[in-house]
């Protein structure tokens, strides 16, 4: 998603927080962080990333990627863009929408 947003002339200063696996374009990684990601991803094989989504789901969990609800409620910000293609990749429209509701 930064990289759509990035490709607007002028658009990527403003954003003012990124989900917790944005890493591009370079730099964007230094934004707060308005999502945690309980699948860490970092180094590791599709398999491993798998057994930790099998195993998170054998718990219960549901919501992989929960958002900073402190975070949220300080800044309150005025637009927020999500995903709803992948809810095991990053955080999707209905725990968003759930969050903004919340703050």
């Amino acid at each position: 998603g930064t990289e759509m947003i990035s490709a607007i002339p002028g658009a990527q200063h403003r954003l003012v927080a990124v989900s917790a696996h944005c890493d591009y374009p370079p730099g964007i990684e230094e934004l707060p962080k308005a999502t945690a990601s309980l699948v860490k991803t970092d180094g590791r094989s599709s398999q491993e990333v798998e057994e930790q989504v099998q195993d998170l789901l054998a718990k219960g969990v549901k919501d992989f990627h929960p958002v900073n609800m402190q975070w949220l409620q300080s800044a309150r910000p005025g637009i927020v863009l999500t995903q709803d293609a992948c809810p095991t990749c990053d955080a999707s429209a209905t725990p968003v929408g759930g969050a903004l509701a919340e703050a």
